[in-house]
């Protein structure tokens, strides 16, 4: 029974924990609901890995590195993947490079951040010849395809289709995609960049790279969408932001406001709002995203000129 109960109340500080960082970050966590979780050997003794490393991240971001390594000791990883890249980044700035399984990941994660850089100059350079064609079918016609392709960044989504080249362009160079199974696609070796959009991905997920298992081998940059985009954005629609948008808004804030005749398949603009359809044969598994279609539409109007 009070192992249950202990149990009990360690789950509810992570789920805190979790809702914390979902809107804000690892720093905007209370410390003083962990302490005893950190310093009672009682307590101590029924974290898992997952908690321990969620506790690790938390202490390093609030400078508390001395008991974050301690803690770092006593985990039990069978695989360089398990740990959050960010945490790996982390660890090996700190000089913890002889510990396990932090040389890889931390590589992995100073990649990340080089290629978001890049990403960044890259669009900045190009502000006048960017294009965004997203999946569904408002503003594609026969004419549009040519209009696409005379852009020299061309940005899509998830499954695109580049076979329907007459109405949507066959010009391709940044692909943007969400972390999970939904994707069944592969076109990180038709782009020039791949840009995984995933709330929190470097801080939240245990195992970011099993969503992508072929991102140590791609040939061009990967990168992802900054935490600190889908923090503000949850922010203003209180709720998650749909992929384009986070996307759009990243642009924004590097370039400010983009250009409406420059976006294509973006259902924000049209007053039936069918964000459902998309302009190609869609999986039938599609999992559903619970997103405030209206927010955004009210939100996108801010970012466009």
């Amino acid at each position: 029974m009070r192992g249950a109960a202990v149990s009990n109340e360690i789950n509810a500080v992570f789920r805190y924990a979790d809702y914390i960082t979902q809107i804000n970050s690892y720093e905007e966590v209370k410390l003083e609901l962990f302490e005893k979780l950190f310093f009672n050997h009682e307590f101590s003794t029924y974290l898992n890995n997952s908690q321990r490393i969620k506790a690790i991240t938390i202490l390093i971001k609030n400078n508390h590195l001395e008991i974050a390594r301690n803690i770092y000791d006593q985990l039990t990883i069978k695989s360089e993947a398990t740990l959050p890249v960010f945490l790996q980044h982390v660890v090996y700035i700190n000089k913890w490079r002889g510990y396990k399984n932090c040389l890889n990941g931390s590589r992995l994660y100073i990649k990340i951040l080089e290629s978001r850089k890049y990403f960044e100059e890259h669009i900045s350079n190009n502000r006048n010849s960017i294009c965004i064609v997203g999946n569904g079918t408002l503003g594609l016609s026969n004419k549009s395809s040519d209009d696409i392709d005379s852009n020299d960044v061309i940005i899509r989504f998830n499954n695109y289709d580049v076979n329907q080249e007459k109405r949507c362009g066959k010009k391709q160079n940044v692909w943007v995609r969400i972390a999970n199974g939904e994707i069944k696609s592969d076109f990180s070796s038709d782009n020039k960049f791949t840009i995984i959009a995933s709330n929190n991905f470097e801080n939240k997920r245990l195992n970011p790279l099993a969503y992508y298992p072929n991102l140590q081998n791609l040939n061009g940059s990967f990168t992802t969408i900054p935490s600190e985009i889908f923090r503000e954005l949850i922010s203003s629609l209180n709720c998650l932001p749909s992929t384009g948008l986070a996307l759009l808004y990243w642009i924004y804030k590097i370039n400010g406001e983009f250009p409406k005749e420059k976006i294509y398949g973006f259902s924000h603009f049209s007053k039936d709002n069918d964000f459902d359809t998309h302009y190609y044969t869609d999986i039938p598994e599609r999992i559903i995203h619970y997103h405030n279609w209206q927010r955004e539409a009210d939100f996108f109007q801010r970012l466009i000129k």
